[in-house]
């Protein structure tokens, strides 16, 4: 059972009232920093970081540690859960499945173009 619907299956009510509780922090969040991001005419969190501190270094920062973080946290467990997927209906070994995604993601984007990310997104 992968992601958050499969964990709503397993552990039932505490899942969703997480996530609930989920939303209405983000609805709150952007009540209260979206004003400060307009004011400031910025559009990601670390362009508003070097104008606060007028520092491009911890702008620069603060981009690669997101970065990171995204790839380790969001990247790789969507390229694991699909693989997962592959190698469960097709009995393909795990790493081929991986290695299988990010290539068809890779032609994907790179023949499609981003209109065809935003597309399936």
């Amino acid at each position: 059972v992968i992601g958050l619907a499969g964990s709503g299956a397993a552990e039932g009510l505490p899942v969703s009232v997480f996530e609930w509780s989920a939303g209405f922090l983000l609805i709150m969040l952007g009540y209260v920093f979206a004003p400060i991001y307009i004011k400031s005419k910025v559009f990601t969190t670390p362009e508003w970081i070097e104008k606060r501190y007028k520092s491009s270094s911890l702008r620069i920062t603060l981009a690669i540690i997101s970065l990171i973080i995204y790839l380790l946290t969001k990247i790789s467990v969507t390229i694991f859960s699909g693989a997962l997927v592959l190698q469960t209906v097709l009995n393909l070994n795990l790493w081929i499945s991986a290695i299988v995604l990010i290539i068809t993601t890779g032609l994907y984007t790179n023949l499609g173009g981003l209109s065809a990310v935003l597309y399936t997104e």
